[in-house]
């Protein structure tokens, strides 16, 4: 839903701003200056490659900000310092000079989107070094005061309000049950330690640089969002990415199914109207492995808890570290068939909408 959300505001800035005549230009605010021209504003920004330019809005000029603690007042007038604006330039101005008297190349701006900002949160590592958050459109960025960037991350304890195929979503509950999936969720809370990743991510960053090698921030993140639902169940995944070191990532996922009506989650087991033995059994069975040294491990680590249900599919997950004989763990994905089926409660099974070619 949010990278849809993210493509559909890309295209929005672009119309407005005219992509595709000119290349747009990202920076850091490092002064705004009074214009000699009427109702015009001049900024001064550097570049992450360190370049300066000089950008000139005038009354024409469209700009947004998609954060209620940064607004178009708090740009112009510099009482927000150390703001991140992208800049869909229109042609080229007069040249601008900064405070410390260097001339610059000047742009005059079509539009101006603010794209990140420094929130007035600070960290400190256990060696003392302060950190500095920014607030970025879906993230938040942890970095150093030269603006180097080592984690970010992207969590929500929220589910998103996805509409499935056959029209369910969260929102469309009873508001009883959507207090109470909103409250275990809120509960549950994040399933990562942000203290400790920055960490690694910092431990890793100094070995790196000593060996005067490349370092790739680390990322972490973690959502919510409804996968399926049937006539009495909704099934919310959670997903956390978190990184291992040396640019790899792991992902665990961890999957609710809650009632309709009520909002309370109901328990994996009572899903099927058969033994957790005989669940296992036949969706192994199913499975058609040949592995008898895989069988039998997927036996021993398989969790109801890592049984996904899809609208068209169900997935069992084996996690990384959960198997011995595969490195990077296992998805098995089976179709519902009426084998699979029979061995679920009837109200369990979702709702599967055949998918319609868009002409």
């Amino acid at each position: 839903m949010r990278k849809i959300f993210y493509i559909i505001l890309l295209i929005s800035i672009c119309l407005l701003s005219g992509c595709g005549e000119k290349k747009s230009m990202i920076g850091l605010v490092t002064e705004v200056q009074p214009s000699d021209i009427p109702d015009c504003v001049n900024f001064v920004i550097r570049t992450d490659t360190g370049k300066q330019f000089g950008i000139l809005m005038s009354s024409t000029t469209y700009l947004t900000s998609y954060f209620n603690e940064v607004d178009r007042d708090q740009l112009l007038d510099g009482t927000k310092k150390d703001v991140v604006i992208s800049i869909m330039p229109s042609g080229r101005g007069k040249s601008m000079t900064t405070a410390d008297g260097k001339k610059l190349k000047t742009y005059i701006a079509a539009s101006i989107h603010i794209t990140s900002y420094l929130t007035d949160e600070t960290l400190q590592l256990s060696d003392g070094t302060d950190i500095q958050i920014w607030k970025e459109l879906w993230s938040y960025t942890y970095r150093f005061k030269d603006r180097t960037e080592f984690l970010e991350v992207s969590g929500s304890t929220v589910p998103d309000g996805v509409v499935m195929n056959n029209g369910d979503n969260l929102y469309e509950l009873p508001k009883s049950a959507q207090k109470n999936i909103l409250a275990f969720y809120e509960k549950q809370g994040l399933l990562y330690d942000v203290t400790k990743t920055l960490e690694q991510a910092y431990h890793s960053y100094q070995l790196l640089k000593e060996k005067r090698q490349p370092f790739n921030a680390y990322y972490l993140s973690q959502s919510i969002y409804p996968t399926a639902s049937s006539e009495k169940v909704m099934y919310f995944l959670t997903s956390v990415s978190f990184p291992l070191g040396g640019g790899d990532m792991d992902e665990r996922e961890f999957s609710v199914a809650f009632d309709k009506e009520t909002g309370k989650p109901i328990k994996p087991l009572e899903l099927f109207h058969c033994s957790k033995e005989k669940a296992i059994d036949t969706i192994l069975d199913l499975a058609k492995l040949q592995d008898l040294t895989l069988i039998k491990e997927m036996r021993e680590a398989f969790s109801l808890k890592h049984i996904i249900f899809y609208e068209d599919n169900m997935q069992i997950v084996f996690p990384k570290g959960s198997l011995p004989s595969e490195k990077n763990g296992l998805v098995v994905s089976l179709d519902y068939t009426d084998s699979l089926c029979a061995i679920l409660q009837p109200w369990a099974i979702p709702i599967q909408v055949p998918n319609k070619n868009i002409e």
